[in-house]
């Protein structure tokens, strides 16, 4: 029988990194866990940023045995709208088979499958076979602002033989997943200003440039409605599909009927030739995300706007460079934008996508591992999502980055994690640890 008690207490702490009110609460859950982890016999510290301080955590130093570094993160999202919960968003309720609280599958509860097992193999005083290296840290949902410089300027501290991101969500069926790939990601925001202020549409329209009208129009330009995106060299560094990854997605993922399902769309839409499962997993696109401009009130106000602003996220992938497409789609805008209006181009935050082998050494033991530890097969899967530390860990500790989870949904209302993908979540994590060893 699992005993669950602190990790309900480390779901207690409302450790939201996205407000700044919070900022007092992230860092008490820091000097918590770091003080639990230490009370555990792991050599613990508190690292200060210019952020949420980050945990560190070491047991075992052998120079014999292999070192995995274990990644999570104690910051979550916020609660709202808490009046939509059955239980206290805060309260680590454990009912119906399950820990309910924010942060119980994303990260909270998946890490504590680590930590549990650390705890059950010095219970039984049954030896780890590996060295391990913990890394939390309170920014993950709001960018991991921090971590590329930690990771830099700590190189020797986490050098690592594999990295083990513990931070990804099972199938809907409960089977625990592998993310062989994550797309790369670009926020930008365009604003097109006309007059200087709005006007009377009777009297000034058309003799104006509207920047609504021009921005649907220039929109349009940008990507047809298949979704191919015509910014000029956008695909030219886009690396084929290899056989390897097509090999290991065949069959895998949502069916169409259970993608429609799950998605409430009328119907699959995207690039030709690729599957869905290609489409948002390994196929790069331009998504927008935001229009605003004019009066959406009720009612109607007759103006000519005098500014609209699109936000627009790019999903990238291998081979593309998030910085150089920013630059391509500004030389892009500079040629499309007419001289009728004034524009600006801002770019919020990129990164690169992460590509992995997914025939590697770590993803087939770990897909072993797993399998039998949920007794489910394991998916392997090219997640359209980013996730930044990964290229962190990947470029500048080890290219043995493993990606895995068994959480349930993330982010929503009710969030929970199974009792049950908790004990088999603690079994896969001692035995990864004897299949690398």
């Amino acid at each position: 029988m699992l005993d669950l008690t602190d990790l309900q207490t480390y779901l207690s702490f409302e450790s939201i990194s996205t407000s700044t009110q919070h900022k007092g609460i992230c860092q008490a859950t820091a000097k918590w866990l770091a003080k639990y982890l230490a009370g555990m016999g792991v050599k613990t510290r508190v690292i200060p940023t210019k952020g949420n301080s980050i945990v560190y955590g070491e047991l075992g130093g052998d120079p014999a045995k292999k070192t995995i570094l274990v990644y999570g993160h104690y910051d979550v999202q916020p609660a709202e709208p808490i009046n939509e919960w059955q239980v206290d968003p805060w309260g680590g309720a454990i009912k119906n088979g399950a820990i309910w609280g924010r942060g119980s599958s994303d990260n909270k509860g998946q890490f504590w499958c680590q930590v549990l097992a650390i705890k059950e193999a010095m219970a039984k005083k049954v030896e780890i076979p590996v060295n391990l290296k913990l890394v939390v840290e309170g920014e993950e949902e709001v960018g991991s602002t921090q971590m590329e410089t930690f990771i830099r300027q700590h190189k020797k501290l986490l050098k690592s033989d594999i990295v083990w991101i513990a931070d990804g969500s099972a199938t809907t069926q409960g089977a625990p997943t592998i993310d062989a790939g994550l797309r790369g990601c670009l926020n930008g925001c365009l604003t097109l200003r006309g007059p200087k202020k709005d006007l009377h549409s009777g009297s000034y329209g058309g003799a104006v440039a509207n920047p609504v009208n021009t921005l649907a129009t220039v929109l349009s330009k940008l990507a047809d409605p298949a979704g191919i995106v015509k910014i000029p060299g956008f695909y030219r560094t886009v690396k084929p599909i290899s056989p390897s990854a097509k090999r290991v997605m065949k069959g895998e993922g949502w069916s169409k009927a259970e993608f429609l399902r799950v998605t409430g769309a009328k119907a699959l839409a995207g690039e030709a030739g690729y599957s869905t499962q290609e489409r948002v997993g390994l196929r790069p696109t331009l998504q927008v995300t935001g229009i605003t401009g004019g009066y959406s009130g009720e009612g109607f106000k007759n103006i000519v706007p005098k500014e609209a602003v699109a936000k627009l996220n790019f999903r990238l992938v291998a081979g593309q460079d998030w910085r150089e497409i920013a630059k391509l789609t500004e030389q892009y805008m500079a040629k499309i934008i007419p001289s009728e209006v004034a524009w600006e181009w801002e770019i919020d935050n990129g990164n690169d996508a992460y590509l992995a082998d997914p025939d590697s050494f770590v993803i087939r033991v770990a897909r072993e591992v797993l399998t039998k530890a949920f007794g489910k097969k394991t998916v392997v899967r090219f997640e359209g999502a980013s996730l930044p530390v990964t290229n962190y860990f990947a470029e500048m500790i080890t290219s043995q980055v493993l990606l895995s989870g068994w959480a349930g949904e993330m982010h929503g209302v009710d969030e929970n994690l199974s009792l049950a993908a908790i004990e088999r979540g603690v079994s896969a994590v001692a035995a990864f640890w004897q299949a690398i060893a």
